[in-house]
């Protein structure tokens, strides 16, 4: 008796969630609400993607961007390491190019 007392408020409660996750969905969907998507591919620039949204060549880019200089590393403009990987976030670069006033690359 006891276990299925269990199984039907399981079941119930199952149901419960599946009506209220339902009822926002549409509650969104009636009042225009965009559900904010993760679009990395916009946010995260490579090398030569960032190079041509700068106008600049890639070894312009290289000279900016990580300097390994032994156990430390630094850079000029902002980036994300992921693996091996650079990538260069949009927003920062926005940032970086608000705040700096000059950058002289030779």
């Amino acid at each position: 008796m006891k276990n299925s007392v269990n199984a039907l408020t399981i079941v119930f409660l199952g149901v419960c969630l599946i009506i209220g996750c339902w009822l926002i969905s549409n509650s969104f969907i009636k009042n225009n609400v965009e559900v904010p998507s993760s679009n990395l591919q916009n946010q995260l620039l490579t090398r030569s993607e960032l190079a041509q949204y700068l106008g600049i060549s890639e070894t312009a880019v290289d000279k900016l961007g990580p300097q390994s200089m032994g156990a430390t590393t630094t850079s000029q403009i902002p980036y994300v390491k992921i693996g091996n990987t650079i990538y260069f976030p949009l927003k920062a670069i926005d940032s970086w190019l608000t705040k700096t006033e000059a950058v002289i690359v030779q």
